[in-house]
């Protein structure tokens, strides 16, 4: 996942983005962030599809259309951030991280971000490049997991 830029945006309470995020999941379930913080996310998640890391396009090919039990949307914009994969169905998130997540900056901004989303009711797992591209059976079973346990 990557972090959108937010010094231009007003900063909001986590109970309240949740609040907004329930009443919009009741009018469209793939409606996980306000018109502004879309508009603002939109073209870059559009620019992150087009163009996957290798790790990314790796883990989509397994789990697009459904191949795991469970429907992802990739590079789906959610708040503030926007998410590598998401399940909406099962609240779960995705994220396949670089070598940049080592940083310990880096560590603490995905500390908030996972703790926001937990707000908003999401689970997040993490798994690194590497380890989607060189031991994607495990990751997938993991992935599984969650999904059997959000049942």
């Amino acid at each position: 996942m990557i972090m959108v830029d937010e010094t231009n945006l007003p900063d909001t309470d986590p109970t309240a983005r949740a609040a907004s995020a329930d009443a919009k999941a009741l009018a469209y379930a793939w409606s996980t962030a306000d018109r502004v913080q879309y508009d603002l996310s939109k073209a870059s998640a559009q620019r992150m599809r087009q163009a996957p890391t290798l790790a990314e396009d790796v883990l989509w090919q397994h789990v697009r259309g459904g191949q795991l039990g469970a429907r992802f949307r990739r590079q789906h914009v959610i708040d503030r951030y926007i998410a590598d994969f998401i399940c909406l169905n099962k609240k779960l998130i995705i994220g396949v991280d670089g070598d940049y997540h080592h940083d310990p900056e880096q560590q603490a901004a995905d500390a908030q971000r996972t703790a926001d989303l937990a707000t908003l009711g999401f689970v997040v797992i993490r798994f690194s490049n590497e380890a989607v591209i060189y031991d994607t059976k495990q990751v997938l079973t993991v992935i599984s997991q969650y999904l059997t346990q959000a049942s």
